[in-house]
Formats: C-alpha cells, structure tokens, sequence
C-alpha cells in the first residue's frame, strides 16, 4: 500500500481507516454490508446530535457530493487494495458467526461514531472534516463492494435505502436544495 497517499489525502485517510476498522468484521456478508451502510448513516445523526459545532445537512451534502464524484474514490491509490480486502472478506471462506450477525443497527452506529470521534480528536480535525470523512468511508464501502461497472447502482441504492437516515435533522428547503444539485427529478443521483 502506497502510504504516502493515505496520510496526505482526506480520501485516502478515509479509506486506510475503512480497511483497519470495516473490512474484517462487517464486510463478510452481504447483510453485514448493509447494515453497516446503514449504521454510518445513523452514524451521522449521532455525530450532528453529539456535537456542539453540529451542522444538519453537513453529512448529507458530503456523502452527495461524494457520492457523485466517487470515481474520485475510486481513482485513490489506496482504493483497489481497499476493494480486494473487502471481497477476500466478504468472499473468503469465513462467515461471520452468530456474534456479528445478531448486531443491531444501532449498536454499529454506535461504534461508527466512536470511530469518528476518536478520529476528529486524534487529527485535531473539525466537525465538517470528520463528517467528510465518514461520508467518503460510505461511498468507498458501497463502490468496493459493487461489480465492476456497477457502483452507480450500489451507491444509487445506498442512497434510496439510506437516505431517510441521512435528512432525519434536515428541514424539507434543506433537502430539496441538496437534492437539488445532485439528484434528478426522477430520484437518480447525478453522476
């Protein structure tokens, strides 16, 4: 791994944090896989509730912005051995035992936004940065974790399935402004 880009980089941090604190335990199955797309967005709604220097739509516009852009993530250094560790994981021959699959939702949120705290105080970072960075974690899980070709789809449907989760602080201007810039009409994020 090239570590030169994973400490210079907001994605490349992003997504070396992703392989030491993800990969092994909630990327080995599918159902694991979507709970922690699902706990990251709650993640979020903890962060913005624990935090002084919260921003509602912080997360959201991070993860569209992000999300629309994401062959940036993917173009990363860091991301195709980011994406063969996720698939040994989720591929390998280990299942998660029953320990990982009775996790509820929010016990991994949880843990998601320790993970962030302990990041934003370690990196002196502010709450938008740790924001960002959280949200760059959820598009480069959903991008590594798609068949090749397909990451518009996964992410797409990390966003239809999520996305409630993500506008639950968000007033409905903030959300159709939001929406605005990076989804369709029809409901598509603009890629």
């Amino acid at each position: 791994m090239n570590q030169h880009a994973t400490t210079t980089t907001p994605i490349g941090q992003a997504i070396a944090a992703a392989r030491t604190e993800y990969v092994h335990d909630l990327c080995c199955s599918v159902e694991l896989i979507s709970l922690l797309g699902h706990a990251m967005s709650q993640a979020a709604n903890i962060l913005c509730d624990e935090c002084p220097d919260g921003s509602d739509d912080a997360f959201l516009e991070a993860y569209l912005r992000h999300a629309a852009d994401y062959r940036d993530v993917m173009a990363s250094p860091d991301f195709q051995a980011f994406k063969a560790e996720l698939e040994q994981a989720w591929f390998g021959p280990r299942e998660p035992g029953p320990f990982l699959r009775s996790l509820s939702q929010k016990y991994v949120a949880d843990v998601v936004a320790d993970l962030m705290l302990a990041w934003r105080k370690r990196n002196s970072a502010t709450y938008l940065q740790m924001v960002e960075h959280l949200a760059i974690q959820k598009v480069a899980v959903m991008a590594a974790a798609a068949t090749p070709g397909q990451e518009e789809f996964f992410i797409a449907d990390d966003y239809r399935s999520t996305g409630d989760e993500m506008k639950l602080h968000l007033e409905p201007k903030q959300i159709d402004d939001l929406e605005g810039r990076y989804v369709a009409g029809d409901g598509t994020l603009l890629f």
